[in-house]
């Protein structure tokens, strides 16, 4: 799996959040959005610094042990402190936050069934713009 794949898949996420969190907020209350929002957001979160750690750590040159130390440190900090923090304060729905903790897991899976799909019809993905991000369009 590529990085730019995860990087694309955690934009892909958070841009899907939006969405959730707005019909959660509706439907289900800001607490439950709220939940929604830190539980996705801890689950982007959490696998780029699983990405980092492993990057890092199983490199060809060797690992870099005062890069994988930060990632854990980071990782253990920030999604376990704050997950810890937001559930044992009640700010979050514990359901809603678990519901948005594997979102990026979903979307990881939807975005590999359609790279496979695409694959089986034969039919090419557009390439990416080199232009892309820059407000050209290509011609």
């Amino acid at each position: 799996m590529e990085r730019e794949f995860l990087a694309r898949s955690y934009r892909t996420t958070l841009a899907l959040l939006a969405v959730v969190a707005l019909f959660t907020f509706v439907y289900l209350g800001p607490r439950a959005a709220l939940g929604v929002a830190a539980g996705a957001v801890l689950g982007v979160l959490n696998l780029r610094l699983i990405e980092e750690l492993v990057v890092h750590w199983l490199r060809p040159q060797g690992a870099r042990v005062g890069r994988v130390a930060l990632a854990a440190l980071l990782k253990l900090a920030l999604v376990y402190g704050a997950g810890y923090l937001l559930l044992a304060r009640g700010w979050v729905d514990p359901l809603a936050a678990a519901a948005g903790f594997p979102m990026i897991l979903a979307v990881i899976f939807l975005k590999a069934l359609g790279r496979m799909y695409v694959a089986r019809a034969g039919v090419e993905p557009p390439a990416p713009s080199a232009t892309r991000g820059q407000g050209k369009e290509p011609r």
